[in-house]
């Protein structure tokens, strides 16, 4: 699996295709706030958002 930082600085004679479709990184993503410290409204829709995003990337 190439990072896609890494795919854009690949040769121009390369080319890059995925071997079968499934091919697609997974990651974990965690944030963290602050402990005893009630996140600011700010963080609690960036997370909410970011609870969203990566539920609709999963399905």
């Amino acid at each position: 699996m190439i990072p896609a930082l890494a795919a854009s600085s690949a040769r121009a004679d390369l080319a890059l295709v995925p071997l079968h479709p499934d091919d697609t990184p997974r990651r974990r993503v965690y944030a963290a706030t602050p402990r005893g410290i009630a996140p600011s409204p700010a963080a609690l829709a960036f997370l909410a958002l970011l609870k969203e995003v990566a539920a609709g990337l999963a399905s």
